[in-house]
């Protein structure tokens, strides 16, 4: 099943706000660990989709993808603090989506608006990311679409590609 894409406005807002991409989706508390998540790159992951709060302002972006069940990918990304280098800042698919290939068709939207971005302007710049080192899922649709990871800085691995 495609996913129907469109620009987050303020109708979206209450839908990112409850928007579940990691599972479980909170904190659980283990006597040993204390407070604790398994994977906890995807609860930061909803933790940002969850605070967006479009519309935003270009060269800024996110985008949505709905399908029959409600919001299924959420994708923002833009220009990076210098205004140089397009940066994708967050991919998301709800949990209910798994497998199905919706972060991937994320990252292709962005890539495709920003193509355009490129063209229209005649903008000589690549597109990077940020990725945790444990997220495999990340690291193999952004894999798939070209993308190289140049190094970790920060703790998180920087990844890049020409468009």
């Amino acid at each position: 099943m495609s996913l129907a894409w469109r620009d987050a406005g303020r109708r979206d807002r209450r839908e990112l706000q409850s928007f579940i991409c990691a599972d479980p989706p909170g904190y659980t508390y283990d006597p040993h660990r204390g407070r604790h998540h398994p994977q906890l790159y995807a609860l930061r992951a909803q933790g940002l989709v969850r605070d967006l709060r479009p519309p935003v302002d270009d060269p800024d972006a996110i985008l949505v993808g709905h399908d029959d069940d409600g919001l299924a990918a959420v994708v923002a990304f833009g220009f990076d603090p210098s205004d140089e280098q397009f940066v994708i800042q967050a991919v998301a698919r709800a949990q209910r989506c798994t497998r199905r290939g919706y972060g991937r068709a994320a990252i292709e939207q962005a890539l495709t608006v920003l193509a355009a971005h490129k063209l229209l302007y005649s903008l000589d710049c690549g597109v990077f990311t940020r990725i945790h080192p444990d997220n495999a899922e990340s690291k193999a649709a952004f894999g798939s679409l070209l993308f190289e990871p140049l190094g970790v800085y920060e703790g998180m691995e920087t990844w890049v590609r020409d468009i």
